[in-house]
């Protein structure tokens, strides 16, 4: 899954090499991936494929960063303000001035936390994406303390900070973006990217490559839904669409279908068992979808949040009949 992230480049430098230069520089602070170049002024610094923990500092999500004139726009904040200041010490270096503008794409924790760490940067999120931080981020941020265990301290006291710049709507532009409001599931924002330049699309939250996608806080239905709209969205581009999730390798044009089947075939088996009847305690094999994400373990806590909201489904029916 992690093959192409591990032999990333910066300025021709190894990422093991470009990690000993980043301890030599004067950018103190959690490590630091290289960028890796994506597409004419947009680089990609990416994410561990794992879960957040000590070992990686939280830093479990991609992240897009664009150049467009003087500015430099950041999608995704990163997981800790400790981790934001790292990473904008490192742009400094390389471009002579920090992120300019930085984007909370949705409300998770390893793309909201480390907002507050980037030093002048303007501070853009939807309007409900902010709704729906200000009332879950305390929570996340607790929860990610606690993975992250000796590295916690990297969050600081108070590291929820809420953009102050918003937008709002269903679709929109902003900077070198153009950008989509979609959902996981009720109350649950998530936003979409596509470079304006170049057909390049950033789906953090939606689209999980190598392995399977993640359904916490997600209404299974919802978000299967949001992922067909992902591939009507990027339809016009054709075979030239690039697309870059929330972990794993960039992808091509047939990334968000290959995940939009994922969906199709858990939900089908979750409904064709529950019809007959039948408690299963793991998934059953789905035709049609890759190998790695039926074993990802993520597969597993899928199929019981699906399995779980059709339950929920059918206790709520017979009241409704009633209504």
């Amino acid at each position: 899954m992690a093959s192409g992230l591990c032999s990333i480049v910066a300025q021709g430098l190894p990422l093991v090499l470009f990690a000993s230069l980043a301890a030599a520089a004067d950018c103190s602070g959690p490590p630091v991936p290289a960028l890796q170049p994506l597409a004419p002024e947009v680089w990609l610094v990416p994410g561990a494929p794992a879960a957040s923990g000590p070992e990686n500092h939280g830093k479990t999500s991609h992240q897009l960063l664009a150049r467009e004139g003087g500015r430099l726009w950041l999608i995704g904040a990163g997981p800790t303000p400790a981790y934001a200041r790292a990473l904008d010490c490192r742009l400094r270096q390389r471009f002579g001035h920090g992120a300019t503008d930085v984007v909370v794409p949705w409300p998770h924790g390893e793309q909201a936390l480390g907002a507050s760490g980037y030093a002048g940067a303007r501070l853009w999120v939807h309007s409900d994406v902010a709704a729906t931080m200000e009332h879950q981020c305390p929570a996340c941020a607790e929860a990610l303390r606690a993975a992250l265990g000796p590295a916690a301290a990297e969050l600081g006291a108070a590291p929820v900070a809420i953009p102050d710049r918003r937008f709002e709507g269903a679709s929109g532009e902003l900077g070198p973006w153009r950008w989509w409001r979609l959902w996981r599931g009720e109350g649950q924002p998530v936003t979409l990217w596509r470079l304006r330049a170049a057909p390049l699309y950033f789906a953090p939250g939606l689209v999980w490559q190598g392995g399977a996608p993640d359904s916490r806080l997600a209404d299974v239905e919802r978000l299967r839904a949001s992922t067909h709209e992902l591939v009507q969205i990027g339809a016009p581009d054709g075979a030239a669409a690039r697309w870059v999730g929330e972990q794993g390798d960039p992808g091509d044009a047939s990334t968000p279908a290959r995940q939009a089947t994922y969906w199709d075939a858990l939900q089908a088996a979750v409904d064709a068992a529950f019809e007959r009847g039948e408690m299963l305690d793991k998934p059953p094999p789905l035709a049609g979808v890759a190998p790695e994400a039926l074993a990802d373990p993520r597969h597993a806590l899928n199929w019981q949040r699906a399995w779980r909201q059709a339950e929920d489904r059918f206790l709520q029916a017979p009241e409704k009949g009633r209504q």
